[in-house]
């Protein structure tokens, strides 16, 4: 059994922080709640990296910027493997765990699907919980740590190679991936930039989104939104008046209106696809005035 140790690191004054956060691996979950001052949670094993992380960390408090250093080690040896039927990454940190989205794993002739394995030593990684005031703001850099966030932020500022990020509300998302997919249910602005990552936002007013493989989806738009993908598909529901331009090369575009919207002349809709399949919302049609009859000629 690994033995586990916490460290809690906060920040000298109350209130409302920019909370900057260096951690290239493991996994941080950020809350939002009514704590009077900005503070985060390490957790990890005594023994090996996990432990220099812990001891390692640092913040620093400048002005309302809170800057926190946790130094998750690389570890050498490690492959980082992408394939077609999905994505399987090492993130070079075993420390920090190996996530397995989909498939099967093979170890050593033995199968694991979704079922726990007796008998094997598995080192849990460094978990970082952080609380913030309201009416905070967050900067994340990592490489492989999956990000959650929950409450209501000013904005967020996030970077990473294969992390995820998992956001609730804020009113400026600014995000850039290489694999790790973005989520977000409101931000009032985003931009947000993948190769590989998939794109989900909910409402959102204004929109700037672009993938290379990566998929793209809008759930509730309304206001001004401009979606550019490679061979990713784009999706986006609009629900309010505004103008969106999607564009894509081999990836297909859908955009869906509810058909008041769509006759009112409020959307304005500019997609094209080079070789994928296009839908817009199209106003319904109106119906013809019926002809007149012609007189006989003889009447004339």
């Amino acid at each position: 059994m690994t033995n586990i140790s916490t460290r809690t690191l906060s920040a000298p004054m109350p209130g409302p922080v920019v909370f900057d956060l260096t951690m290239p691996h493991g996994q941080i979950s950020v809350n939002v709640c009514g704590t009077d001052r900005a503070e985060i949670t390490l957790t990890g094993p005594v023994d090996g990296p996990g432990n220099t992380a812990l001891t390692g960390a640092t913040l620093a408090a400048e002005a309302r910027v809170v800057t926190v250093n946790v130094p998750t080690l690389d570890q050498p040896g490690v492959t980082i493997v992408t394939g077609n039927g999905g994505r399987t990454i090492v993130a070079n940190n075993i420390n920090c765990g190996v996530i397995v989205s989909g498939g099967s794993v093979h170890i050593s002739g033995s199968v694991i699907n979704g079922q726990p394995i007796s008998g094997m030593n598995v080192t849990p990684g460094v978990r970082a919980e952080i609380r913030l005031p309201h009416g905070s703001a967050l900067r994340i850099r990592t490489k492989s740590a999956p990000v959650t966030a929950r409450g209501e932020l000013e904005w967020v500022d996030f970077a990473s190679v294969s992390g995820d990020l998992d956001v609730g509300g804020c009113g400026k998302l600014t995000a850039r991936t290489t694999s790790g997919d973005v989520r977000a249910e409101c931000p009032d602005q985003a931009t947000v930039r993948t190769v590989s990552g998939d794109v989900r936002l909910g409402r959102t007013e204004t929109v700037t989104a672009s993938t290379t493989s990566g998929d793209i989806h809008i759930a509730d738009f309304g206001g001004s939104g401009r979606l550019t993908s490679v061979s990713g598909d784009i999706t986006a529901y609009a629900t309010d008046a505004g103008h969106l331009t999607a564009s894509a090369t081999s990836g297909d575009i859908t955009v869906n209106a509810p058909a008041e919207l769509a006759a009112s002349g409020a959307l304005s809709v500019d997609a094209r696809s080079v070789s994928g399949d296009v839908r817009t919302p199209r106003p319904p049609a109106t119906t013809a005035r019926p002809r007149r009859a012609r007189r006989p000629y003889g009447d004339r």
